[in-house]
């Protein structure tokens, strides 16, 4: 992935795999068990920083605990499925915090009492008592896709992205921005507000502080017209010995 240019991945995935392969996390969970969720994903981690690609862990706090997929419906965990979240979910990525993770990807997920009515892609309440303060934790967090549909219908996409700035995320993705204006006006925004431009200046240094970490360099990058199609054969190579794609 280095030699195509690369140098951040929205993996690992850290979620546990309690439904079939079509569910929303499908056959991208590494197991059923906690501990070995952690353990793969640590592998998995370990690897991404040795070739200087910047890891970054998700769904926080963690997509197994529902059925319903984000893509298409905002899921809200409450009840029993709360408690599994917080006994069960949470546990990979708590250890990877404590191996020092660099960057944590956020799910469109309600959940009840933690988020105050809104997915925990837009909720400050959430990024501050559950993942600063809880978890004591100073790196970048990443929201999950804006343009995802649950989101886009329910909340529209640059109201959306507005929410998710405020809420705290140092990223925010969202498909096709290079054609919308929402970032000139968060821009808009910021300029001239000291308040506002402290809040940007302390993401900008936590991103610039995981890239220091892994020795990220901002270099141009030319390689061969065949490497992606050979890469993309290595990785089909993979995913047959593995049991994931068929022969």
């Amino acid at each position: 992935m280095e030699k195509l240019g690369f140098n951040l991945n929205l993996a690992p995935v850290l979620d546990i795999k309690r439904f079939e392969d079509r569910h929303a996390i499908g056959d991208r969970a590494f197991s059923r068990d906690k501990e070995e969720v952690f353990e793969n994903g640590l592998t998995y981690f370990k690897q991404l920083e040795k070739f200087q690609i910047l890891p970054v862990v998700k769904h926080f706090p963690g997509h197994g605990a529902t059925t319903k997929d984000s893509h298409f419906g905002i899921p809200m965990i409450k009840g029993k499925q709360k408690e599994l979240l917080e006994k069960e979910d949470e546990y990979p990525f708590q250890k990877m915090i404590q191996q020092g993770v660099n960057a944590i990807l956020v799910g469109h997920l309600k959940i009840e009492g933690q988020t105050g009515g809104y997915p925990a892609t837009m909720s400050k309440k959430f990024v501050v008592k559950q993942i600063r303060k809880k978890y004591h934790y100073t790196g970048i967090l990443i929201t999950d896709d804006m343009r995802m549909s649950a989101v886009r219908r329910r909340y529209g996409k640059k109201e959306a992205v507005k929410k998710a700035f405020h809420a705290g995320y140092d990223m925010i993705i969202i498909k096709g921005i290079e054609h919308d204006t929402v970032i000139q006006e968060i821009v808009d925004k910021v300029q001239g507000n000291p308040i506002l431009e402290a809040r940007v200046n302390r993401s900008v240094n936590r991103i610039v502080k995981a890239k220091e970490k892994i020795q990220i360099k901002d270099i141009e990058i030319t390689f061969p017209e065949d490497l992606l199609e050979n890469t993309n054969e290595k990785i089909r190579e993979i995913r047959k010995k593995v049991g994931i794609e068929k022969e």
